[in-house]
């Protein structure tokens, strides 16, 4: 039971997990209860409640959407086991390893457009093998370091506008107003910001990071973005049938990244960083999933519309640039 940082530095949020891991205010046993329909809910951060209170995280507030109105008679009580993991590689090993003891009826696998396609491709701490005519995830041990299966890639030129006079204007502006949102949360719509393993300036962005990763969108295709489409798609394969194989059933949720949703954050891209928006399509990325998961036969979910529609009205994101729905938007 932990308290950290919220969206306010005034105003901690309590993290609570169980002794198996979860994060979740109460223990529970490996067996169901008889007549609880079980779920669990794996994904990043936007799973695991970045910055979010214990009683506002998606899992908890599906949980008690559920047993306020149970969609079936079969079941007197519905509980969401929520695990939280950096990828969807590290959350299928944890899932076969750990979690899967738990009997889940159902699992949610949270997809965060963007940096789940980057971690997921690290050469990190795991591997797929296939082992009797099934797909496992092998520990290689800890790793000192990792990197981009990907390589270093950046943006093409092409993905700019020409560079002009006012430019230096533009970075003064952004300077300013980056100094100013450190203690004001009316600054919304900052540049979203590309991070690690390598930062962005103006004209030099990261088409493979830690938070977007602008590359999926490029009109374009990039070879490399190829290279992290094809391991995704191997371990959602593999994942998907491990689930299966358990005797549960598999539903992939998708959280759309800022410029997805928000035309105030294309733009704030566009005059951030001088791209030409005229080179991207935001909506590129969930067309090729949805072709993927036609073909695969696998159960998914896109709240993207709904997410638009609601920002429209009040921003569903945190403010200050942050990737993370907040409280509105996970609700």
């Amino acid at each position: 039971d932990r308290l950290m940082q919220g969206e306010r530095k005034n105003r901690p949020v309590r993290i609570v997990t169980d002794t198996h891991g979860f994060r979740n205010d109460r223990e529970i046993s490996e067996e169901p209860v008889e007549g609880t329909y079980r779920i669990l809910f794996v994904g990043d951060s936007f799973v695991d409640g970045m910055r979010t209170d214990q009683k506002d995280t998606i899992g908890r507030l599906l949980e008690d959407r559920l047993n306020a109105d149970p969609p079936s008679p079969l079941f007197h009580r519905y509980e969401v086991l929520i695990s939280g993991h950096n990828n969807p590689l590290n959350a299928w090993h944890g899932f076969q390893e750990h979690a899967a003891r738990f009997k889940p009826r159902l699992v949610i696998v949270g997809l965060t457009l963007g940096n789940d396609w980057s971690c997921n491709s690290f050469d990190h701490a795991f591997s797929v093998v296939e082992e009797g005519g099934r797909m496992r995830v092998h520990s290689k041990g800890i790793k000192a370091h990792s990197r981009l299966r990907a390589g270093k890639l950046y943006l093409p030129p092409a993905a700019y506008k020409s560079s002009g006079p006012l430019d230096g204007v533009k970075d003064r502006i952004l300077n300013a107003m980056m100094r100013a949102s450190r203690g004001n949360r009316l600054f919304e719509d900052l540049p979203p910001p590309m991070i690690a393993p390598q930062p962005s300036t103006r004209f030099r962005v990261p088409a493979a990071d830690f938070m977007i990763t602008l590359g999926l969108f490029y009109a374009d295709r990039l070879p490399r973005i190829d290279i992290l489409y094809a391991d995704m798609e191997k371990v959602l394969r593999g994942f998907t049938g491990a689930i299966r194989e358990s005797g549960a059933e598999e539903l992939m949720l998708i959280f759309a990244t800022r410029p997805e949703v928000s035309g105030r954050d294309r733009f704030m891209l566009e005059f951030g960083y001088s791209l030409d928006l005229r080179k991207f399509d935001f909506g590129s990325a969930r067309r090729r999933l949805a072709g993927f998961f036609g073909s695969e036969k696998i159960r998914w979910l896109d709240p993207t519309p709904e997410l638009i529609r609601s920002h429209k009205i009040r921003s569903v994101f945190r403010p200050r640039g942050d990737m993370h729905l907040n409280e509105r938007g996970q609700q």
